[in-house]
């Protein structure tokens, strides 16, 4: 079973930001996404997606639901993402929207640990990247396990909290459920064996 770190949040509430964190102090692999929109400033291929183009797009997501490998799939604002199920890590991080999270949750239980973040707050003013969230699917704060408030924080202060939130929370946990998942099947193997 693969952890997988979830992050949720609107435009501007600082997801990017904290999965670059998680990525630069806690050596966190993210899963790269493909997508069919524009790179902005700062971004290439492979950070943080695979920018591919609308045929592209078209083979690869026929080809991925023939084999069944799609972790999670959107339109938002100008482009269509798509994140394989193959390039899982043991643990890792992805950054999706409700409706990658609705499928992650209802396709892949079995196989994937999902620890849901909530990001709160925004500190963009840019219209066109604030309406892209218009129309789009929430799912009930309820179901996240963590939240991080960005609302009227500093980049330092958003930095503290979220490696105190990791480092003591939740990679600790983490490691408690991975040890566990580990004594139980080698009981049900030792069980096994002795039938």
């Amino acid at each position: 079973m693969n952890d997988l770190i979830i992050l949720r949040g609107k435009s501007g509430s600082g997801k990017t930001k904290v999965s670059n964190l998680l990525k630069e102090h806690l050596n966190l692999p993210r899963v790269t996404p493909y997508t069919t929109r524009q790179k902005r400033e700062n971004e290439y291929d492979g950070n943080p997606y695979h920018f591919i183009s609308e045929s592209e797009m078209s083979q690869l997501l026929k080809k991925a639901e023939k084999e069944n490998i799609i972790l999670s799939e959107t339109t938002y604002g100008d482009g269509k993402y798509l994140a394989l199920t193959s390039d899982l890590p043991q643990l890792s991080q992805i950054t999706v929207n409700d409706n990658g999270i609705e499928r992650i949750l209802t396709q892949h239980r079995e196989t994937i640990n999902p620890v849901l973040i909530r990001l709160t707050g925004c500190h963009i003013n840019d219209p066109t990247r604030t309406n892209r969230d218009k129309g789009m699917l929430y799912l009930p704060n309820s179901i996240f396990h963590y939240t991080i408030n960005n609302k009227d924080t500093s980049i330092e202060e958003l930095e503290e909290q979220t490696l105190e939130l990791f480092i003591q929370r939740i990679l600790p946990k983490l490691e408690e459920q991975r040890y566990k998942r580990i004594t139980n099947n080698l009981a049900y193997q030792k069980l096994c064996i002795n039938e």
